[in-house]
């Protein structure tokens, strides 16, 4: 069994429940989460990327807007996601039952400092990824979860808030 991780982007967050009906067909999608992305959150989901500017831009680009991030299981899933989302950075190269296409984002471009910077609906975890994605929301949602609830625990004998 195989897990991978997807983030329904701000640009096509308005189609969130069309996507996540697309994702359903093929995956088995265990969890979602609506978030509003914070640059924390990026700078460690785009932690790999090697090309600093483009962490930069994509992390200005998403930072304080509404995205789904969700975790899918299957034989095949990180494989099977990614031809379900589209295997291009541009959703009009992707084939046309993909997310990418099927969602493509009006302006799918951006010109920013001196970069090309091309936009899509949707991320997918790399293969070489994909654990560690998964790793990180987990983590990073049970945090979230467990300031909301307010919850304790026990360190040597003295109760603190998590």
């Amino acid at each position: 069994m195989e897990y991978s991780l997807f983030m329904i982007k701000p640009c096509a967050y308005k189609n969130k429940n069309e996507i996540l009906d697309i994702l359903n067909e093929k995956l088995n999608v265990l969890f979602t989460k609506d978030f509003v992305l914070n640059e924390d959150f990026l700078n460690k989901l785009y932690n790999n990327e090697k090309n600093e500017t483009f962490k930069a831009i994509n992390v200005k680009q998403l930072k304080d807007k509404p995205a789904c991030i969700g975790i899918v299981s299957g034989e095949n899933a990180i494989k099977d996601l990614i031809e379900i989302c589209g295997d291009k950075p541009l959703g009009k190269m992707c084939d046309k039952n993909s997310i990418r296409y099927r969602f493509e984002p009006k302006e799918d471009i951006l010109h920013i400092d001196n970069q090309i910077f091309f936009v899509n609906s949707i991320h997918k975890a790399d293969p070489n990824e994909a654990i560690d994605q998964v790793t990180l929301f987990i983590k990073e949602f049970l945090k979230e979860e467990l300031k909301r609830c307010n919850l304790t625990e026990k360190d040597s004998n003295e109760e603190k808030i998590i």
